[in-house]
């Protein structure tokens, strides 16, 4: 995204600004509230908010916040006493002074209830949570309704088209599927202004773009950390879900394991303090141990676009802490677990937890160290193959007889 202002423009996927056509260096905390005050432009943006977004909610002193405001200032060519583009406004908090303009290959209708989108053969629209925020998806393909619900931290529909793992995919089930895909609350096009996060917002969203999809029963492909919100659907309103696959899935989050530490965590802070592709990249490996590195590349780009390093923060926390163990016995529909077999950061003993809680449930197993396959691993035609023949399955008439889809 880039953003023009004043005489500036800040360009968030390189992570630049330039004053009057110059590079202007900074360092990665001043960038973070030059692009938090933005994309809030003409609101005053709480002080509580700028501590939560941009040092993930931690103990900041008020000299540490001064400091970097002021380096604001002077990197956008502002003083404390002209305030001509950031305005302090007492005990209360910023704001950003004057018009901003979004450059991009597209440009966002004014209302976004009801814009349209076109990149590529994508078409973005919006909906309204809720609380009246605003949430992105996108309908593509032809064929049985399918939702696919993809991690917090890694939903950017603009982006979709360029990594290689959801073109591939989105192409291939495409073919016999009306697929339907959103950005979470927090991420990619959809208003990040959310809050908190919670696992019972993330199922009202599902819902909210199903409703505004015209789908009233799909299957549903979840990756990851998108399975948690998948699981709730499927167990809380049954006639919603009529398939479920869940690839890289887990019962409990790392939190709540015996010996489980997370420090992919810590990896994530040092990432965003900063602004290191080199450390982003570092974080995918650990996901995907046997690449493609240049998947990975396009990953770890759209993961520091996609949103800000206090979701991202506030995401991970909220995986973390999850347990699905009290809802698998009340998913009822046809249900495949896919997982790899050497996944260190999720072990397998996770996904036959899945498998086994779930009354009418398989289980695929990958020989892969991968999350989850990726185009080029010697496992991703058997992974698509599998999940394609589970999908064109048939379901029985004793399935009908118990009133589920």
């Amino acid at each position: 995204m880039i953003f023009s202002f004043s005489d500036c423009t800040l360009d968030t996927e390189r992570v630049t600004l330039t004053r009057q056509g110059a590079a202007v260096p900074v360092e990665p905390k001043v960038f973070d509230l030059i692009e938090l005050l933005v994309r809030n432009a003409g609101r005053v943006v709480p002080t509580e908010e700028l501590v939560a977004e941009i040092w993930g909610g931690r103990a900041v002193s008020d000299g540490a916040i001064t400091a970097r405001v002021s380096a604001a200032r002077k990197a956008l060519g502002d003083t404390g006493a002209a305030q001509r583009i950031i305005r302090t406004v007492s005990r209360r908090g910023l704001e950003l002074v004057g018009p901003v303009k979004q450059i991009r290959s597209v440009e966002r209708c004014a209302d976004r209830a009801s814009a349209d989108l076109v990149e590529t053969d994508l078409k973005i629209r919006f909906t309204a949570s809720r609380d009246g925020s605003s949430i992105a998806y996108a309908v593509s393909g032809d064929g049985r309704p399918l939702v696919l619900v993809r991690p917090p931290m890694m939903t950017d529909l603009e982006q979709l088209s360029r990594e290689p793992f959801n073109r591939a995919l989105m192409e291939r089930l495409g073919r016999t599927h009306q697929i339907l895909t959103f950005d979470q609350l927090g991420c990619g096009q959809s208003d990040r202004t959310a809050a908190h996060f919670d696992f019972a917002d993330h199922v009202d969203e599902l819902k909210q773009v199903m409703d505004a999809a015209q789908m009233e029963n799909a299957a549903v492909v979840a990756l990851s950390g998108g399975v948690h919100a998948a699981l709730r659907l499927a167990a809380q309103f049954p006639e919603r879900v009529s398939k479920l696959v869940l690839v890289g899935g887990y019962v409990t989050g790392r939190a709540l394991r015996r010996n489980a530490p997370d420090p992919l965590r810590g990896l994530m802070e040092e990432a965003s303090d900063q602004q290191s592709p080199t450390l982003t990249e570092a974080f995918m490996l650990a996901y995907w141990p046997e690449g493609p590195l240049e998947t990975l590349r396009e990953k770890a780009r759209i993961v520091r676009s996609a949103t800000s390093p206090g979701n991202a923060l506030r995401m991970r926390d909220m995986i973390n802490q999850v347990s699905n163990a009290d809802m698998l016995q009340n998913v009822r529909c046809p249900t495949l677990v896919i997982h790899g077999r050497n996944d260190s950061l999720h072990p397998i003993s996770e996904a036959r937890a899945l498998a086994a809680g779930i009354p009418n449930s398989e289980m695929m197993v990958l020989e892969t160290a991968n999350h989850w396959p990726l185009p080029g691993n010697s496992v991703w035609l058997q992974f698509l193959y599998g999940m394609e023949e589970f999908l064109a399955r048939r379901i029985g008439p004793d399935r009908k007889q118990r009133g589920l889809p």
